[in-house]
């Protein structure tokens, strides 16, 4: 029997690969919920995840045996705590529109939580260090999962990069110029667990149908390898020549143990920075 997967935000940076993904086994029925804000492609339905009454009629409507929660709001400069509340609302309707059949539900968290401050890799039994209100949103979502009797997932996604990704340092070193440098902050001592779209796509694509041990599992879904500015621009020279101009930054760790990854999903990421083309 073919599952049927509701992706959220699913004509976003992120939901555009996932759908992809999931498409493309031939497995799983999919259905995009998009902003209201998107003109709904076929098999898209515009959800306002600001709203319950929405989400409930979407998900009645929809009846998924897999709910992929990626929508929300992402960090920038304009963005207020206000604006991150969604994360936690929007997760508690989901939970609450479907408690009558309790799909599984995997959430798009961030490694965010955890903070930079890191001496060694960090594992998901790590205390958590809410330094902003993106990672204390993402959090508190978090705990409306762990709350549920449904079975889900929290997946702490690290450092993306890849199409859509502007805001990556290994975007912004792939199109920089001489007279426009990528800033570094830091050298050796700026480490970064960089992950690729695709492979997270594969890491949720994996987290639909997998055997869990527990009803709720945390996850973390990076590369498992710490990478300096300096192991990056190293890399990456390899094929492009890079522009960039360092920031004085104090020392700075965020980067995944994805033991617990490799045992639940069977994930192992794939692509590399160092494996980036110049733009053409």
């Amino acid at each position: 029997m073919t599952a049927r997967v509701v992706v959220t935000g699913a004509s976003g940076r992120l939901g555009r690969a996932v759908v992809a993904e999931l498409q493309s086994t031939g497995q799983f029925e999919v259905t995009g919920f998009v902003s209201p804000r998107v003109v709904p492609r076929a098999g898209e339905v515009a959800v306002d995840l600001l709203s319950a009454a929405s989400i409930h009629d979407a998900m009645d409507a929809a009846k998924p045996d897999v709910v992929v929660h990626l929508g929300g709001r992402v960090p920038t400069n304009a963005t207020s705590a206000e604006d991150f509340e969604v994360h936690h609302s929007s997760t508690a309707a989901i939970v609450d529109a479907t408690a009558a059949w309790e799909p599984r539900v995997i959430l798009a968290s961030t490694a965010a939580v955890y903070g930079d401050q890191g001496t060694r890799s960090f594992r998901e039994s790590d205390p958590v260090t809410l330094g902003s209100d993106y990672a204390t949103s993402k959090y508190r979502a978090e705990q409306v999962l762990l709350a549920s009797t449904a079975e889900t997932l929290s997946l702490r996604i690290f450092n993306v990069f890849g199409p859509g990704f502007d805001d990556s340092i290994v975007t912004k070193l792939q199109v920089a110029t001489e007279d426009r440098p990528a800033p570094l902050r830091g050298w050796r001592s700026f480490e970064r667990d960089y992950i690729h779209v695709s492979d997270v796509a594969v890491a949720v694509r994996l987290a639909v149908d997998c055997t869990l041990p527990t009803r709720h599992v945390t996850l973390n879904i990076g590369s498992g390898v710490a990478t300096s500015n300096r192991d990056l621009v190293t890399a990456m020279s390899a094929r492009l020549s890079l522009h960039y101009a360092l920031v004085d930054w104090p020392p700075s760790h965020n980067v995944a143990d994805v033991a617990a990854a490799r045992a639940v999903l069977g994930f192992s990421a794939l692509v590399r920075p160092e494996d980036i083309q110049a733009r053409h």
